[in-house]
């Protein structure tokens, strides 16, 4: 329909270009040239209009597969619901007084303004500013003669549209509304000429384009040909009445171009897929990760003005590399900041791009953020109340005015130094992430380590040198079972038998290795009753040396200089803290003889676990003992 349109500017621009050269040119033979070459152009205009109505008519609905003709059935209402086809006056149409509507329709041809009384008006005013607040494009419309047809002869009759002119209104003085014709053209109600096709078989002729006079289009030329195209139809009329009203051509125009490109549509694998129900696209390429882009793609081959995330950076290079797939996520995450990146990148690769959206607020979103990166002279607005021919000729001057920018000379020299610190970052963030033998990576050691709101742990100092992770996550269960003993038998950790007792792991000695006699038969059951009576001498020489005043070392040193004691340490560990005074250490060592009969009741509770074989559960019975509570010890880990 659009080149039909504009086939018929061209005629009318070549008739103009023959009335003045009739008047110039006094030779005769340059008027024949003329009109000669004219009658060409518009023999060519018919051809092409022609061609045009032919391929319409081999793209006809019957011949699409079922499912697009679903769509289309979905897009194109052609019941009674349509005000195209059944319009009521009321809210949404108002009836004009007018006695000529083919005057009414030159006066508004020319410019004039009309001022319309109607309380109603109001009512249509805020839906037209609502409308296009919401999406752009203004369904306010003056109807110019309307069909009164009825479904059966004596049946209730309606009353549809013939012509329609695009409207402005704006309030006036005195509560007054004065309407002008936008920018556009007068149009012909293209759902009701469908309507009188499928239905009825009835097609009103020479109406594609429409005829015209001298003040726009010819309005008693279009009602005669459809009291023409309907005279035999009984009860059906054309009433040459003006009503002011709302009317929405959007799905007719989306159904008309799903009738007239159906064999595109279904040579795209996209719409195929959704045709046949299953996936037709053979080249499936995989969604890019953002994970080592930093060291495949120079900062000057992705073209991001703005800001952008790992997640955006990806959907910018998967729609540079045509991948469809869909953006989604709550407002203020960024979607509309990663369509401006799209859009710019796109155009910094020389692409094109049609940018649609539901609602008007999200296409002026993106246009303000391109205005802002300073790219908004190459963005063409269409489908709004601003598209009009003047707004149109204005963004193409914008465009033809646009001052070219080369990159700088040493943009490569900028764009390598900026690789070469990306990849010093990557070689930082290797070294935090990376996992190690044990399984856990620096990163996950410190985050583990800042949940812990306990004292720190005195872990041995090749405990982290010889544990893995699957080690550590084992200490921890056995610490439970552990803490689960302890209640059992009703005891805190410190109610331990062998609390700051650490009893070291035996390895048994393999066939025919020689054993020393000094350590053979030696347990903690058997060498702990002569610790208190090594503990006690070691206190009497420490007083002894006081008294004397020759004290040259730590009182833990006489006590470890008994052979008996050194023998004790081959087989056990203690608390260090518990050196800092020899009475308590000696109140430990009675503790534990007092106590050491309860160990077999103690261990019981544990099963298979014998906590003094395990190297791991040694270091976590230690802990233990020293009142670590075990969901710390979990947590460590």
């Amino acid at each position: 329909m659009n080149i039909i349109h504009l086939l018929e500017s061209s005629l009318s621009h070549s008739s103009s270009l023959l009335r003045k050269l009739s008047h110039t040119i006094d030779n005769k033979d340059g008027v024949e040239d003329a009109q000669a070459r004219l009658s060409t152009l518009i023999q060519q205009a018919k051809d092409i209009e022609a061609a045009l109505m032919t391929m319409t008519e081999s793209s006809d609905t019957d011949e699409l597969p079922e499912k697009l003709r679903h769509w289309g059935r979905k897009m194109l209402d052609l019941s009674l619901r349509n005000p195209l086809l059944n319009m009521r006056t009321g809210r949404s149409a108002i009836k004009l007084d007018c006695d000529d509507i083919a005057l009414m329709e030159d006066h508004l041809d020319d410019g004039e303004e009309l001022l319309l009384e109607q309380r109603e008006l109001k009512g249509i005013y805020r839906a037209v500013r609502t409308e296009i607040e919401e999406t752009g494009v203004s369904t306010l419309f003056l109807v110019l003669g309307t069909l009164r047809w009825q479904e059966q002869k004596g049946g209730k009759e309606y009353h549809a549209p013939l012509l329609l002119m695009p409207l402005d209104i704006v309030p006036a003085k005195g509560g007054r509304y004065a309407v002008h014709k936008r920018d556009e053209e007068t149009r012909v109600n293209t759902t009701l000429l469908e309507f009188l096709h499928q239905n009825y078989d009835i097609d009103v002729a020479e109406l594609q384009p429409l005829p015209k006079d001298d003040h726009g289009v010819d309005v008693s030329l279009v009602l005669h040909r459809f009291e023409e195209a309907i005279s035999e139809q009984p009860g059906w009329s054309v009433d040459e009445q003006a009503y002011v009203g709302l009317f929405s051509f959007a799905k007719y125009i989306l159904w008309n171009d799903l009738r007239a490109h159906a064999p595109l549509l279904t040579a795209n694998p996209l719409v195929k897929s959704l045709l046949d129900g299953r996936l037709e696209i053979s080249d499936i390429s995989h969604a890019a990760d953002a994970t080592d882009l930093d060291a495949e793609l120079s900062p000057d081959s992705l073209a991001l003005p703005l800001p952008a995330d790992s997640s955006q950076i990806e959907a910018v290079l998967d729609a540079d590399r045509g991948r469809s797939f869909i953006i989604y996520g709550p407002p203020g995450t960024g979607k509309s900041q990663t369509i401006t990146n799209i859009i710019a990148n796109a155009a910094c690769h020389g692409k094109r791009v049609l940018f649609v959206a539901q609602k008007k607020v999200a296409l002026d979103v993106v246009e303000h953020r391109l205005e802002e990166i300073g790219i908004a002279p190459f963005c063409l607005e269409l489908h709004s109340n601003k598209t009009t021919k003047i707004h149109f000729l204005h963004q193409m001057q914008e465009v033809l005015e646009a001052v070219g920018r080369q990159a700088p000379e040493d943009y490569r020299q900028l764009s390598d130094r900026l690789l070469a610190e990306r990849m010093r970052l990557r070689g930082y963030m290797k070294a935090l992430h990376g996992k190690r033998e044990e399984g856990l990576s620096l990163y996950d050691c410190i985050e583990r380590y800042l949940q812990i709101d306990a004292d720190p742990l005195p872990l041995p100092k090749d405990f982290a040198a010889h544990t893995t992770l699957a080690e550590a996550e084992a200490i921890g269960e056995q610490i439970m079972m552990l803490d689960a003993a302890n209640q059992i038998l009703g005891m805190e950790a410190k109610d331990f038998p062998l609390y700051g007792l650490f009893p070291k792991p035996q390895a048994q000695p393999k066939p025919g290795a020689y054993v020393s006699p000094y350590l053979m038969g030696d347990t903690v059951e058997k060498l702990l009753p002569s610790l208190p009576a090594v503990i006690k001498r070691a206190m009497d020489e420490v007083e002894r040396a006081k008294k004397m005043n020759y004290l040259r070392k730590a009182p833990r040193d006489y006590v470890e200089s008994d052979y008996k004691w050194r023998k004790f340490r081959n087989i056990a560990d203690i608390d260090d803290s518990l050196f800092e005074d020899l009475n308590r250490l000696l109140a430990a060592v009675e503790q534990w003889n007092e106590h050491i009969a309860e160990l077999p009741q103690w261990k019981k509770y544990l099963g298979n676990i014998d906590p003094l074989r395990t190297a791991g559960l040694d270091a976590s019975i230690a802990w233990h003992r020293q009142g670590v509570p075990a969901v710390t010890i979990r947590q460590a880990f």
